[in-house]
């Protein structure tokens, strides 16, 4: 898979709500009111990733969930971040 140029990432960033580019990854933040919800979200996650066989780097602290997105194997962003970043934008928070 190709990485993305950076005209093409900030193109397809500029559809993408709540995410921006942050240390060469798809990032975002997600706050919670409480852990549970946070813990359910990232099981949320989790599974739309194994779905896709992409899989995010995930931080927990206690109510926010940061969320990092690029293709390791292809050493940057590629369009498999972008599909997977706006299927998690389909979860119900």
């Amino acid at each position: 898979m190709q990485i993305l140029s950076c005209l093409e990432i900030k193109k397809e960033l500029s559809l993408l709500i709540n995410w921006e580019l942050k240390e060469s990854n798809l990032y975002r933040k997600v706050c919670f009111d409480n852990y549970l919800q946070a813990i359910d979200f990232v099981n949320k996650v989790a599974q739309l990733a194994e779905e896709q066989n992409h899989h995010p780097l995930l931080l927990i602290d206690y109510t926010t969930v940061k969320i990092k997105l690029s293709t390791h194997d292809a050493g940057g962003i590629t369009t498999k971040d972008f599909q997977l970043a706006l299927t998690i934008n389909k979860i119900k928070l």
